[in-house]
């Protein structure tokens, strides 16, 4: 899994950053902010689903989660630095000079992206989905839904003949489109990725969406060096090319 880090600085506390566990109750993830105008949100770097890994250059990534908690509360007194792992999305510099209509709208699509990437909120407990396959003329699609709300998640598409890429993003008609009306640009609020299936179909690589899942050279990339790859799933059973 790809990770990139970066340290924020604040003078003191509060700064209404909103942190929960992961299943284990060892890892701090950023649910949230307490507050549009909360310091953690008003910095532009912070974003949901990133790591908690050290506070004032101390690691808490093996510490309890009441522990690190009570450190991150306990140093808001004066000056003190976070450090945040990004799991799968590349830290992004909003300090960059861009319209303000631009920034806030890129801002929104990759925070939206970033629920996609994280773990499910611990009291949601184990989360059971299950998947929809609609056949169309040109795509057929695989649309996974929760089954306790019914709520759709997410699709993968391919095309009908089994060739090109399978993509995964959150559109819910793809399978009355053409593939290729399925923009595969980083800044595409639809666009979360794309699965890379080994030969016989048994293994999947799951790559984020700083892959162009039509580039065949950025696809062969992540391929052979994991670059973007958010996780990797095997399955005992399938047909030829993981179709």
């Amino acid at each position: 899994t790809n990770e990139s880090f970066y340290t924020v600085s604040f003078s003191k506390g509060p700064i209404g950053l909103r942190l929960e566990s992961d299943y284990y109750g060892s890892v701090a993830i950023v649910r949230g902010f307490f507050g549009q105008d909360s310091l953690a949100k008003s910095s532009g770097c912070i974003s949901p689903g990133d790591r908690l890994t050290h506070i004032n250059g101390f690691d808490i990534q093996n510490a309890p989660f009441d522990h690190a908690l009570d450190i991150f509360r306990a140093v808001q007194r004066d000056p003190f630095d976070l450090k945040f792992a990004r799991r799968g999305i590349e830290h992004i510099d909003w300090s960059k000079k861009l319209n303000g209509g631009i920034q806030e709208a890129r801002r929104a699509i990759y925070e939206a992206k970033a629920k996609f990437f994280s773990a499910p909120r611990m009291e949601d407990g184990m989360v059971y989905c299950s998947l929809t396959r609609n056949r169309g003329r040109n795509v057929n699609a695989f649309n996974l839904h929760r089954d306790d709300t019914g709520e759709f998640l997410l699709a993968c598409s391919v095309q009908a003949d089994g060739t090109g890429p399978m993509i995964l993003h959150t559109q819910k008609d793809s399978h009355l489109r053409n593939l290729k009306d399925i923009v595969t640009a980083q800044d595409n609020a639809s666009y979360l990725g794309c699965i890379i299936p080994n030969f016989v179909g048994t293994e999947f690589r799951v790559i984020d969406f700083r892959t162009n899942a039509w580039d065949s050279s950025e696809v062969e990339l992540s391929e052979e060096t994991g670059l973007n790859e958010v996780c990797a799933m095997s399955y005992e059973k399938a047909s030829s090319m993981g179709r």
